[in-house]
């Protein structure tokens, strides 16, 4: 028999209902054998037949009971092993605070995020393992759902032990406990990787709208679908009034339809373009502007966005502008310096030598210069520099070049011309426009100039330079012969034919 059992172990109901049945079995049928045939059990007492198809039943009933106990534990075994899969071994950090904020549970995700067992995390203020800077902000936080009831979310960034720091999105709940103290249950998700790509973006999008260049992203059809702040000041378009449109009108009309068949062949060859062209503003105007395109390509390799960044350079240009009148024009007068007479020299000798026609250089010296000069002052001087050149231009004749070679020198070259006959009267002429006076103040100041003249084209041939310097030595014998008259070099006689206005 056994013994009885106190209140304090007590033995489940079915247990102990089994166990009763068994101590009315040992003790009513201790005599019997463990088995009887059915003409044994025929020859029994009817009451005794009765008890024992009520023990067989009952056994049984007690058979089917301990396969439905079998099947409850099997079931809650896989309910367990549900939990530790979805709580444990969840994506996400688990965790229940107390009313302090101290860490009560935690499942393994979690703490494999702050890369500590887990063990270690209970009874841990939870604050402790977010970073200073953001304390405040979780303080807050766990203020407000203890006072709401609400669930609430924030992102702070928490301390892994043996690295830096990571960000996290708490998601959280204050719950009543059993004993009627608040907790919070929190979910923690790692978003570094999200905050990367955010701040990325954040980035990508501050460096489109304010970079000092326009940009224009069409998709693969040539349709805008996008454009940067500085595209609208560049072009005068506002961002509604160019989507969906091509940026063909933006097309100035300089360019033939050459130059964008060209374009387009080497974006699908290469899948980038660069260079200069011309557009047109939204107000009409006609600007420069550098450009690059390029082809933005999909996962597939297949083309699905083009990305245009371009700039006016408008300014440049006149920068350039200036740069080369610098290079080839003297900047008191406007006129070509000599840099400029030369290749203009080549082009004229060409000319004769193409139409049969002679070229005459002319070397022109101001008489008395100087004086105006050393007397009234270098101001004085350059006006009369400007308003003799001024007063010697419009005596040319359309395709005749005059430039200022020196100080107060300056070189004519005459083109297509019949004779040498037929350039004597644009020498007088260029004589008579330097020899204009100039009102300076109440003085009228005068100058006169001595002209070396010689001809293009000359047997054996000659190159510019020589002819310059044949022009020069002429000018040199008109000073010497009494300044304020021209000299003709002829090349073939070494000899001169003088000449004077006053003659």
């Amino acid at each position: 028999m056994a013994e009885p059992r106190t209140e304090s172990a007590r033995t489940p109901p079915f247990v102990e209902e089994k166990l009763s049945l068994r101590q009315f079995a040992e003790t009513r049928f201790a005599a019997l054998p463990m088995s009887l045939t059915a003409e044994q059990e025929a020859q029994l007492p009817l009451a005794v037949q009765h008890l024992l198809h009520e023990l067989q039943a009952r056994q049984k009933e007690l058979e089917l009971q301990n396969d439905e106990l079998r099947r409850a534990q099997s079931v809650n075994n896989t309910a367990r092993a549900h939990y530790f899969d979805f709580y444990d071994l969840a994506p996400v950090g688990y965790c229940t605070l107390n009313a302090e904020g101290q860490i009560n549970q935690a499942n393994l995700t979690m703490a494999s995020l702050l890369g500590l067992m887990r063990d270690s995390l209970i009874a841990q203020l939870f604050s402790q393992f977010v970073v200073a800077q953001d304390q405040d902000i979780f303080y807050f936080f766990r203020q407000k759902l203890l006072e709401s009831g609400e669930s609430l979310s924030c992102d702070v960034r928490m301390a892994r032990t043996g690295s830096q720091w990571f960000w996290v999105h708490l998601a959280a709940l204050a719950v009543p406990g059993d004993d009627g103290i608040t907790a919070l249950r929190m979910v923690l998700s790692d978003i570094t990787e999200r905050k990367q790509t955010e701040e990325q973006l954040l980035l990508a999008a501050s460096v489109f709208e304010h970079a000092g260049e326009g940009i224009m992203v069409t998709d693969v059809k040539g349709n805008i679908i996008e454009v940067n702040e500085a595209f609208t000041l560049i072009t005068g378009y506002s961002r509604a009034e160019v989507l969906g449109r091509s940026p063909r009108m933006l097309r100035s009309g300089r360019h033939s339809a050459d130059f964008y068949e060209a374009m387009y062949a080497q974006l699908a060859s290469s899948g980038y373009w660069s260079g200069e062209l011309w557009n047109r503003h939204k107000n009409g105007e006609v600007y420069p502007e550098q450009l690059a395109i390029t082809a933005v390509r999909g996962p597939d390799g297949e083309v699905q966005r083009y990305v245009g960044l371009f700039s006016d350079i408008t300014a440049l240009k006149l920068h350039q502008q200036r740069l080369e009148r610098m290079a080839y024009f003297d900047l008191l007068t406007g006129l070509p310096n000599r840099v400029l007479l030369a290749d203009r020299m080549q082009q004229a000798m060409a000319l004769a030598r193409r139409s049969e026609k002679l070229l005459a250089v002319v070397y022109v010296d101001m008489d008395g210069f100087k004086a105006i000069n050393d007397l009234h002052g270098h101001v004085a001087g350059d006006q009369m520099l400007i308003a003799v050149s001024m007063q010697m231009r419009d005596t040319l004749r359309e395709g005749d070049t005059l430039a200022r070679i020196g100080a107060d020198e300056f070189a004519v070259i005459l083109v297509g011309l019949e004779s040498a006959q037929t350039c004597l009267p644009l020498l007088e002429r260029l004589m008579a426009a330097v020899a204009q006076p100039l009102v300076n103040g109440d003085q009228t100041l005068r100058v006169t100039a001595s002209l070396g003249v010689t001809f293009y084209p000359q047997a054996p041939s000659i190159e510019a330079d020589q002819l310059l310097r044949q022009a020069d030595q002429a000018m040199y014998q008109a000073k010497q012969a009494g300044k304020n008259c021209y000299q003709v070099f002829d090349a073939a006689l070494h000899s001169s034919l003088q000449g004077s206005p006053n003659t």
